[in-house]
């Protein structure tokens, strides 16, 4: 992807309602496709490799396996937002990290 490439990436729109009044910035971002229950691996990452990985994810037909949460504000890091988003998949397991969908 190019520096500009998520200008007119069509999976990287918001509708007008996240940018209406009464609404803020959210440092980490919920996976919204996800099929929960069975998750087995949460992945993190920010910028646009997220639209790689969910990308790819898709082709292989991963939702009900994997989760991506995308950290949108890195300093200062949201731990208490992370590890809230992280009792949503008891059943992943913690390891480190081997770039790797499956």
């Amino acid at each position: 992807m190019t520096p500009k490439s998520l200008l007119r990436h069509p999976m990287a729109i918001s509708p007008f309602s996240d940018m209406e009044s009464g609404t803020s910035f959210k440092p980490l971002l919920s996976d919204p496709y996800v099929k929960l229950g069975n998750i087995q691996k949460v992945l993190m990452c920010s910028g646009k490799v997220y639209y790689d990985l969910i990308t790819e994810r898709e082709g292989k037909q991963l939702e009900d396996k994997i989760a991506i949460i995308r950290i949108e504000q890195i300093c200062p890091f949201p731990y208490h937002l992370l590890a809230q988003e992280m009792m949503k998949y008891p059943n992943a397991k913690v390891q480190r990290s081997n770039f790797s969908l499956v």
